[in-house]
């Protein structure tokens, strides 16, 4: 069974396309920063679902897009703590202070540490179903019926998609010892500029 399964994932790998064939010219030097974004606001909805993100596809994809700058407003957050900031920003909003404020947004960012650090693989199982989460949501809106706020949603979500599969084949480019290296500067930022205790306050987000 393991070997079986391991063929699985040789097989799922090999259908991942290389960044070259999805765009002609050099990614942006920034997509290890917007990587932390969604792998964050992935979190976030896996926490506020209880790991069961299906029982509601479209509130789901809901709090990814509005968690994520990079998902919901097309944000290109340029260092970590602008990245991270965001998405913090938004977990202690009136919306969802009963998740726990901050708090529970810094236990967001030890997730987030703790997904990036085998990286490869497991950062690639994560991107993939968020895929399913998003594409879930989307055929749920489909079905449902067309009304212009929904409409924007359907659009914000088929660009959430590309954007979550493009970084998806980007990290199957990723030397290994890339996740390790990011983890530690997401551990850093955590302890030095997104800790409110001695007064510190976190950086506002670019908008």
């Amino acid at each position: 069974m393991m070997v079986q399964g391991t063929n699985l994932v040789r097989f799922f790998l090999s259908l991942i396309p290389p960044v070259r064939k999805l765009v002609s010219r050099e990614p942006s030097p920034f997509l290890a920063y917007h990587l932390g974004d969604i792998i964050y606001s992935y979190c976030f909805t896996q926490r506020l679902y209880n790991g069961d993100w299906q029982s509601d596809a479209i509130g789901s994809e809901t709090a990814v897009l509005s968690v994520s700058s990079v998902l919901g407003q097309a944000g290109q957050p340029e260092t970590v703590l602008e990245a991270l900031s965001y998405c913090l920003e938004r977990t202690c909003s009136p919306e969802y202070r009963h998740m726990g404020r901050l708090q529970f947004g810094l236990g967001l960012v030890d997730d987030v540490i703790h997904v990036m650090s085998p990286g490869g693989h497991a950062l690639i199982c994560l991107l993939s179903d968020l895929q399913k989460m998003v594409q879930a949501g989307e055929k749920e809106l489909k079905a449902e019926e067309t009304r212009k706020a929904e409409s924007e949603i359907r659009s914000k979500l088929k660009l959430a998609e590309r954007k979550v599969y493009f970084i998806m084949c980007w990290v199957h480019e990723q030397p290994g010892e890339a996740w390790s290296s990011l983890a530690a500067i997401v551990r850093a930022e955590k302890s030095s500029g997104m800790d409110y205790r001695g007064g510190k306050n976190l950086p506002a987000a670019k908008k």
